[in-house]
């Protein structure tokens, strides 16, 4: 589930990174969705979430912390402070 995913911090990073740096947990929507994967979203998210993006995230959680270091400055500093 989403919710699950965001918990763990480099998770987090990573799908931050593929959202544009936006929090998808400050969505108003988030607690409808959160207990669902991004995939079963992805219907629902008006073309957001594409098979790319899903494929992407995949891979970068596949690569774990090396993935989420590349994500943008300000993308790590909004995780680092959601987690304080």
């Amino acid at each position: 589930p989403i919710e699950a995913l965001l918990a763990d911090e480099t998770a987090r990073a990573v799908v931050m990174k593929h959202f544009g740096g936006q929090d998808i947990s400050a969505h108003p929507m988030y607690d409808q969705f959160k207990s669902i994967s991004l995939k079963s979203l992805a219907p629902f998210s008006q073309g957001m979430i594409t098979d790319e993006l899903l494929e992407k995230v995949e891979a970068d959680l596949a690569g774990g912390a090396d993935a989420a270091v590349d994500a943008p400055v300000e993308t790590v500093e909004a995780v680092e402070e959601s987690q304080s």
